[in-house]
């Protein structure tokens, strides 16, 4: 995928993530267009949790943005708990290029 294309998705997931944080109802029944059989209050109901925990305090209001500090202790707690194996830095693993400015 070239880079303008990549920039491109990048930019739509984040504005449909604001927008959906805006009117979360819109976002669900834009959800039932494409997959009918969706139950509107579950879907509704996880949609609020997941917009809840969607910001870390360290990327609050920046949706897409990873932040340093919240890769870190991502990484620390796979290599405990997951037994991952990397001495890869976190921007090995996320990179905040295509976010809008």
């Amino acid at each position: 995928m070239n880079r303008d294309r990549t920039a491109a998705i990048v930019k739509a997931t984040a504005r449909s993530w604001e927008e959906a944080k805006k009117n979360p109802e819109a976002a669900v029944d834009a959800g039932l267009k494409a997959k009918s059989d969706l139950n509107r209050q579950s879907t509704l109901d996880q949609l609020k949790v997941d917009i809840e925990l969607l910001d870390s305090p360290n990327s609050k209001g920046r949706t897409g943005w990873g932040d340093q500090k919240d890769w870190d202790q991502t990484i620390a707690l796979l290599k405990q708990y997951r037994d991952v194996a990397t001495d890869q830095p976190w921007t090995a693993f996320h990179t905040n290029e295509f976010l809008p400015k």
